[in-house]
Parts: C-alpha cells; sequence; structure tokens
C-alpha cells in the first residue's frame, strides 16, 4: 500500500495600515501648529512659539525622522495610509508506505514535510520598516518521519518497535537583517553587533507616534528536533491484556532571539511636556533635543533624548535533554460487565543540558545566613567575571562555584505515576468509566533566562 498527498498555497493580499506620522514642520523642531506647549528641560519654560532652536536640535534624530514618509493626509493624527502586500507561498506533503513481510511481519514508513514561507510587510519600506514582531521574512520548515514495525511472535504475543524523528525550524527577520554595513552608524549609534540577521536599524518608540526601525526580538531564529524510539510488548493472558513498554527521547532545542540586539530607544515626552498637564504628545520634541546642562535652580541635567535605552547580548544557545520512560499495563476483564484498567508509570525527565555550557544557575543558601551558590559549568568556568560583580557576592555571602553536573541540576529519579479506570456495563447502551491517575509534569523547556547567562 502507498500513499501519497500534495497540498500548495498561493496568497497575495493587501494590508491597509493608518499610522501616525509627524508633520514635516515638527520633524524640524517646528510644533508651532500644535495645541500642546513643548517644554524646555533646561529652565522649565516653553519654547518660544513652541518652536526649539536649530542649535538645540539633534542632527542624527532629523536623520532618523528623515525616514518617515511624509503624511498623505491633512489630519493631525492618523494622517498616512499604506497597503503593503502579504505573500503566502506554502508547499506540503505527506507520503506513507506500507508493506507486509511473510506471515509474522509487518510494517509501514511516513514523512511528512510543510514549508509556509511568509512575507508580512511593515508599513514602511527600507530601514524604517515600522514592523511589529510577527513582521518580516519568514519561514517555517517541518519534517516528521516515522518507521514502526509489527511482529506476531504468536496469536497471543505481539511486538510493535517504532523510531521517529520530528523537526521544525522557524525564522523571522527583520528587512536588512543581513546588511552588515553599519546601517546604525549611519545616525550615529555606535556598537551595534554587525553579524549575520542582525543588520538594520533598532526599535525607536516616540510617544504619539507610529515605531520607527525594526521591532524587538528580532531575528527569532528556533529550531526543535525531537528523535524517539518506543517499544511495547503485548501478551493475552485468559482474560487480561498485559502490555510492556518503555520510550526514548532526546530533544534538542535551539533560539536565537536577543531582546534589543540593535538597541531600544523609548521617547515618551517625560521630558518635554508640562509636568501638571501630560498627556501632550511631546516625545518627537525631546528626541531632537540635544541634551545638555540645566540653566535654572531644580532643573535635570543633560536631559532630552531617550529616557530609556536597552540593549542586550547577541547570543545562541543550543539546549537539549533526555527524556526515558518505562511502563506496564494491565486490562483485566472482572465480569462480564467489567473491565479494569491498571497500570504503572515510570518516567525520568533529564536536565537541560546547553550543548556548549553556556548557561548558569543559583543555588539559595539553606539555612538563613548560610553560603548561596552561583554555578557556572566546567566549561565556561574561565569566563571573565568583573570585580563588582565579585565583590557583590562576596558582600552577600555567595560563592562562586564551577560544577561539572550536567544541566547544573539533578533530575529526580522516583517518578512513579499509577493509573487505574474502570469500565462497567449497566445495560447493553450504557456503560458508565472512571478513571485516576498521577503524572508528572517535567517538559518545560524553558530558555527565558537565556540572555542573561552567558
Amino acid at each position: 500500500f502507498f500513499f501519497f498527498n500534495y497540498e500548495g498555497k498561493r496568497q497575495t493580499t493587501n494590508a491597509t495600515k493608518t499610522l501616525n506620522f509627524p508633520a514635516v514642520a515638527e520633524t524640524r523642531g517646528d510644533f508651532s501648529a500644535d495645541s500642546y506647549k513643548i517644554i524646555d528641560p533646561l529652565n522649565k519654560t516653553p519654547f518660544a512659539n513652541n518652536i526649539i532652536p536649530a542649535n538645540r536640535l539633534d542632527p542624527n534624530a532629523i536623520a532618523l525622522l528623515n525616514l518617515f514618509p511624509a503624511p498623505n493626509s491633512s489630519s493631525l493624527f492618523s494622517n498616512f495610509t499604506s497597503n503593503p502586500v502579504l505573500r503566502v507561498n506554502a508547499n506540503q506533503f505527506d507520503a506513507r508506505g506500507d508493506q507486509v513481510i511473510g506471515a509474522k511481519d509487518q510494517m509501514f514508513v511516513r514523512v511528512s514535510y510543510s514549508d509556509s514561507p511568509e512575507f508580512i510587510p511593515g508599513p514602511f519600506t527600507g530601514i524604517a520598516d515600522g514592523g511589529s514582531f510577527s513582521s518580516g521574512d519568514q519561514t517555517a520548515k517541518s519534517w516528521n518521519i516515522a518507521l514502526s514495525e509489527t511482529h506476531t511472535f504468536s496469536p497471543r504475543l505481539v511486538n510493535e518497535a517504532r523510531i521517529g524523528v520530528n523537526r521544525i525550524e522557524t525564522t523571522r527577520v527583520q528587512p536588512f537583517s543581513n546588511d552588515l554595513s553599519n546601517i546604525p552608524g549611519r545616525f550615529g549609534i555606535q556598537g551595534v553587533p554587525q553579524v549575520p540577521s542582525n543588520g538594520g536599524l533598532g526599535s525607536i518608540f516616540i510617544t504619539g507616534l507610529n515605531t520607527l526601525g525594526s521591532n524587538q526580538f528580532l531575528p527569532s531564529i528556533e529550531n526543535s528536533q525531537t528523535s524517539q524510539y518506543m517499544d511495547n510488548l503485548t501478551k493475552v493472558w485468559g482474560k487480561q491484556t498485559m502490555k510492556f513498554g518503555f520510550e526514548h527521547q532526546h530533544l534538542r532545542f535551539n533560539i536565537l532571539q536577543p531582546p534589543s540586539g540593535r538597541g531600544a530607544w523609548n521617547f515618551s515626552g517625560a521630558y518635554t511636556e508640562v509636568p501638571s498637564q501630560g498627556g501632550g504628545n511631546t516625545g518627537l520634541a525631546q528626541m531632537l533635543l540635544i541634551p545638555i546642562k540645566g540653566t535654572v535652580p531644580g532643573a535635570s541635567d543633560f536631559v532630552g533624548g531617550a529616557d530609556n535605552v536597552q540593549a542586550s547580548n547577541y547570543a545562541n544557545t543550543d539546549m537539549g535533554r533526555d527524556y526515558n520512560a518505562a511502563y506496564i499495563q494491565d486490562d483485566w476483564k472482572a465480569t462480564p460487565n467489567l473491565t479494569v484498567n491498571l497500570g504503572l508509570r515510570w518516567e525520568y525527565f533529564g536536565q537541560i543540558v546547553e550543548r556548549y555550557g553556556a548557561q548558569t544557575n543559583f543555588q539559595p543558601a539553606a539555612t538563613a545566613g548560610g553560603t548561596s551558590l552561583f554555578l557556572l559549568t566546567e566549561r565556561r568556568c574561565d569566563a571573565p567575571l568583573s570585580a563588582d560583580f565579585k565583590a557583590a557576592a562576596a558582600t552577600d555571602n555567595i560563592s562562586i562555584v564551577c560544577s561539572n553536573v550536567g544541566g547544573l541540576g539533578h533530575s529526580q529519579k522516583t517518578n512513579f505515576g499509577p493509573r487505574i479506570g474502570l469500565a462497567y456495563r449497566v445495560r447493553p447502551r450504557l456503560v458508565v468509566r472512571a478513571g485516576a491517575g498521577m503524572f508528572f509534569g517535567g517538559f518545560e523547556n524553558s530558555v527565558i533566562e537565556t540572555y542573561v547567562d552567558f
């Protein structure tokens, strides 16, 4: 027996977006047409005629704001409409073959593949982008392969063995992700790692306006693969059907998703709006101002520019873990109307281990005033630690220790989960079922703290 199917999808759609853009005059520091006042953070008074003097304007900020297209509506808000094109080009297939081998053996093999690339554009063209985390060039590929062999020793004794591999690869990257010509440097932004997939512009958030640049947490490149082997033996003894089996899985998953690999800047207007009023969209004015020293008592020094800046390291993780399980199950026909299902399952969830030792762990002290442990893997024992970090650890009675324990932790080895089920036939067309069991949840493959590790 052989089966094959194919499915393809080609889709092109337009996604109309209505956005808030700055007026051309505002990008030059002229807010005279606006109803809200722009406060000079140096002296806490409004700028004359709501216009920022030219010698106070940051040329890099002006260059960034020039990336905004000109508004195509005369409205103060919702003054730009774009109609970018979304494209989907998906392909997938399934194939299966079954073969009987002699009188006692049969097997099947199944292969499934899916490839679903999409392009979800941001509202702008070029490096201005303005897209969300879900925007960008996206790929989603998956493979699933399974092989099964069933051997019949006798009518009452049957064994099934299975091998399977499942792999998923997903990527989402921002425009110009592989342009390593130091685009941020054109706007005075230094130190952004120019490495593959990290090209383009960081995220610039301006209160009241659409985001400029590409979104945080991009690029997002995730791969996961699960390899599995399992075996099930079934034996029939009179009114009882016994099943025995075991399972082994190796799970591997890696992720590259820096929160702010190209940087992120927030211009909220906190320094340029009227303190007692607020609510004005003055983040643009704050972005334009060059931070300099205050000129009156009580004025803050060197404000203007961003009130919040984020940056993160650019690190990939390659995690893996093992899972092992075994079980025994007894289906017993106790009476013509009552069937009892009894079972016991043992499970072992191995520690998550970073392939190159790039992980840490913290072990709190067992007693008040005791010594806590900050654990490093032996492979990273020579990682340089700052003097400030060492001093802080010593002050808080934290010992920095190198460990050869895989995953820097210990897994439980006594996860035995009993199961019971009952099925009682009250009458020919009415059956009552009940069941109970103990289960262990150990598959939380979290890498949330990846980017604070080494």
